[in-house]
């Protein structure tokens, strides 16, 4: 692992891509894991409201036992989608068995081979990815030592957790920028470690902090978790403005495709999106200072303009992503036109996923590296379209026509 490690980070500085990249040690994992277990044990018949972010501890029939008749039970940490923000050589990653992997990793090198290895990539410079509108189950990160206050306080700001897992030097409790934030959490020490036997040696020792939102003892029903404001509601609060609070409306997102996107470079697609999104911001943050009787008004509420706002922002990601699905050569090449139409339906990041120019990038390299997906299923469409009854129709229509146009040069030769 360490002769590994070293030929990476050569591989890194000889790009001029090594980014403070500390690979986690061994034992920071095991502590984490643990941790997460125990944790996740504790609480296993609390109630929590963050049930929806899919993180517990599920039991699961093994194998068969032929003395006591019966099949075993196997429980196991359950983890729906996990979030490495400095992914690194995705190690953190591949510790843990979840649903779905994500990662924000700004070497070209490390983050191109994540996205071969299955992870989905939502970023690559961390100061430029928008975390506010995605829940993520479990979300860890080693910050560079250089940034880590800042880099920890915009996690705790804008991030959607159920647990986040932070390794940071031990001074991290001086600074007011993170305990600010951790006000609204609960905050523990899992242990103290440091780089000497790492695969990148350094000096210093680090915590390994666990975050969470608080439990309360309530009164006849336990243990019950606190719950707070969502990130995103946060954001819109704080930077568009507060919303009377009313039973939500059901919201159908209606999407209209500009055909003129379609015919537009890449790069000014994103010139667009970036002018659009700008434009967006601004309306809402004008609607933001209305005089919450004018909402009332317009038949609005606190939860129905969050959830204009957020249908919004994701309409205007999945409109330019969709423009852009069908110029990009490698899925232009690789995909019938109704291949490209289901997998971008399946591709549900597309809602909320950055429009830029790495990103755009990401998705080359994702098309790339799963080239055969939905071959079968090509191959059966223009199977089934070839054996139908419609087909051969037109092919003896077409002979027909063309016995009749020799026929007719036949005779005017004649003449």
């Amino acid at each position: 692992m360490k002769t590994n490690a070293s030929e990476k980070l050569r591989t890194l500085r000889s790009a001029d891509e090594d980014f403070e990249w500390y690979p986690t040690t061994p034992e920071i994992i095991e502590a984490m894991r643990k941790d997460l277990w125990n944790y996740l044990l504790e609480h296993e018949n609390d109630g929590s409201y963050n049930d929806r972010y899919e993180l517990g501890i599920k039991t699961d029939r093994d194998e068969w036992d032929k003395k006591k008749r019966e099949y075993k039970e196997k429980r196991r940490m359950a983890i729906g989608s996990f979030l490495d923000i400095g992914a690194g050589d995705g190690r953190v990653l591949d510790a843990f068995d979840a649903g779905k992997k994500y990662g924000i990793e700004i070497a070209r090198a490390q983050a191109d081979d994540l996205i071969r290895r299955g992870v989905f990539i939502i970023g690559r410079n961390y100061w430029d990815v928008t975390l506010n509108e995605q829940r993520f189950s479990l979300i860890y990160s080693n910050p560079p030592f250089s940034q880590f206050a800042e880099w920890a306080r915009k996690i705790l700001y804008e991030c959607n957790f159920r647990v986040l897992y932070l390794v940071m030097p031990v001074r991290w409790e001086s600074r007011q920028v993170i305990t600010k934030e951790l006000e609204r959490y609960e905050a523990s020490v899992v242990g103290e470690f440091d780089f000497s036997e790492a695969d990148r040696k350094a000096r210093g020792r680090v915590n390994l902090v666990r975050v969470n939102a608080p439990w309360e003892e309530v009164r006849g029903h336990g243990k019950h978790q606190r719950e707070f404001e969502d990130a995103f509601e946060r954001f819109v609060r704080e930077h568009i403005g507060d919303f009377e609070e009313k039973p939500q409306p059901d919201w159908e997102e209606k999407l209209e495709q500009a055909l003129a996107l379609k015919k537009t470079p890449i790069e000014q697609l994103i010139a667009y999106y970036e002018r659009e999104k700008e434009t967006l911001g601004a309306a809402f943050k004008a609607i933001g200072t209305l005089e919450p009787e004018i909402i009332k008004l317009m038949g609005q509420d606190k939860q129905s303009m969050l959830e204009i706002i957020r249908q919004a922002i994701k309409g205007l990601k999945s409109k330019y992503w969709r423009a852009a699905f069908d110029k990009l050569e490698p899925v232009r090449t690789r995909m019938t036109g109704k291949t490209r139409e289901r997998i971008f339906g399946e591709i549900e990041e597309f809602r909320t996923l950055d429009f830029n120019s790495d990103n755009v990038y990401s998705i080359v390299i994702w098309i790339i590296s799963h080239a055969n997906i939905g071959i079968l299923g090509q191959i059966g469409e223009v199977f089934d379209e070839m054996a139908s009854k419609e087909y051969y129709r037109g092919i003896q229509v077409k002979q027909t026509l063309d016995k009749g146009r020799l026929a007719e040069c036949r005779a005017r030769l004649q003449v």
